[in-house]
């Protein structure tokens, strides 16, 4: 067991925040995304605003996963002796979550970003798209 110092309890303070902080930002997000769709004329909702609040919810969601990462593992640094099994199994996990949620699921949101360019590149207003 090793002992965790100020810069490790630091740093997973740090992620703490920013996951709180994201997780703040994605639930206004989500209520303000129900008044948007209230008060804009169906078209303009559909064109303009539904797609620039979906790339916002993916980036949030992507910025509160790897605030986790790094608070997971930064807490197994401070938990486990970093040549134990237990530690070598937490970064294993880490590493094989990673490569799932960097890797394809990342590129095709990448993807439907590129094939929503046209989508993204507008000024919304609630009665017409500037």
């Amino acid at each position: 067991m090793c002992s965790s110092d100020f810069s490790l309890k630091l740093i997973a303070g740090a992620c703490l925040l920013i996951i709180v902080t994201d997780s703040f930002v994605m639930q206004q997000i989500l209520e303000k995304e129900s008044i948007i769709h209230m008060t804009s004329e169906p078209e303009i909702y559909q064109n303009c605003y539904k797609p620039q609040i979906r790339m916002r919810v993916i980036f949030t969601a992507y910025a509160i996963l790897s605030a986790s990462v790094c608070f997971v593992l930064t807490v197994a640094l401070m938990i486990c002796d970093e040549f134990s099994d237990w530690f070598d199994k937490i970064v294993n996990w880490v590493a094989e979550f990673m490569y799932a949620s960097f890797g394809p699921i990342l590129l095709t949101f990448c993807l439907f970003g590129l094939f929503s360019i046209p989508e993204l590149a507008h000024e919304c207003h609630p009665n017409y798209i500037s």
